[in-house]
């Protein structure tokens, strides 16, 4: 029987394409959560298949299981039942990695590093390794983040949860004047830094690919907004020995064999933002060119060895 990886994941996520373009479509399983309709699905005290009409998997051969941040935008035939079928969904898949992250099969992404540490935990630990900004969490009373304004009292905003504001909208990382935030509202808020360059960091069980971007050509304090700008682009990058080491001990202390480490290059300090135990990694290497994409495969490929994430 074949092996195979599962990878739980949904129908337009390129990372997932990229990966069955060069692992192979017959040693791949692509579970779609926006596409459950798709599957014959059944888990019970005997074990697990999923049959998509074409073929079926079990515990038997499949041999690895990869989270890729499945979006489970699944209708509903009756409008009132959109959001409990979207919750049960969300409990199956869940409960169906941590079933495979049992048997030791998951790979690069444990279940609890998904909630476990989130940015202010996070950033209190990455402290003892690198400088962080300065930040505050606030609700009712703005004045803690007029401690760190700039001389124009500009600061940063930043969403928590990236929960949709409005059924199209999102909040970006945004530069705000501290007056002008309600406080009605919560805010994460950091302070404003002037950086030459953003950072990026993939960790890889020890390994790390590093990439910059230079700010200079950035329009709005958000990198995501220039996504779709040719002039906008990552080049691999030397980290220094010294933050290698800061980075591997960082992700050591909080269990993780695998993230994606934002930071910002200011002057010759790099000063670290954020890490996303399941950040998205494909549009920095999809020609595999810089060894990053060989290196994803390398652990999740089914005929690689396996180590365990329990």
């Amino acid at each position: 029987m074949n092996h195979v990886v599962l990878i739980i994941t949904d129908s337009h996520d390129i990372t997932t394409d990229l990966l069955v373009e060069h692992i192979g479509s017959n040693h791949i399983f692509r579970f779609n959560a926006d596409r459950l309709d798709d599957y014959i699905f059944c888990l019970d005290t005997k074990g697990i298949f999923i049959d998509n009409g074409f073929r079926k998997v079990t515990d038997s051969n499949i041999v690895k299981v990869y989270w890729r941040k499945p979006f489970m935008t699944r209708s509903s035939s009756e409008e009132s039942l959109q959001g409990y079928v979207q919750r049960e969904t969300n409990y199956i898949l869940l409960d169906l990695f941590q079933y495979f992250h049992l048997q030791h099969k998951t790979v690069l992404v444990k279940p609890d590093s998904l909630v476990r540490y989130k940015k202010m935990n996070f950033l209190n630990l990455a402290q003892q390794y690198f400088r962080i900004p300065q930040w505050s969490l606030l609700w009712g009373n703005i004045m803690p983040a007029k401690e760190f304004m700039d001389t124009e009292g500009n600061i940063i905003v930043k969403s928590l949860s990236s929960a949709k504001v409005t059924s199209d909208r999102i909040m970006l990382t945004t530069q705000v004047e501290v007056n002008l935030l309600s406080e009605m509202y919560p805010w994460f808020t950091q302070e404003l830094i002037e950086a030459s360059h953003d950072l990026t960091v993939v960790y890889i069980n020890g390994k790390t690919f590093a990439y910059i971007a230079d700010r200079g050509l950035l329009e709005h304090v958000d990198v995501r907004k220039a996504i779709g700008n040719p002039d906008f682009k990552w080049m691999p990058y030397t980290l220094p020995t010294s933050s290698i080491t800061s980075i591997r001990n960082l992700m050591h202390k909080a269990d993780l064999k695998f993230g994606r480490l934002d930071f910002l290059i200011c002057q010759d300090t790099i000063v670290f933002l954020e890490v996303n135990p399941n950040g998205q990694w494909a549009w920095l290497d999809t020609d595999g060119s810089n060894g990053l994409l060989n290196a994803i495969i390398e652990e999740i490929a089914p005929w690689s060895s396996t180590y365990s994430l329990v």
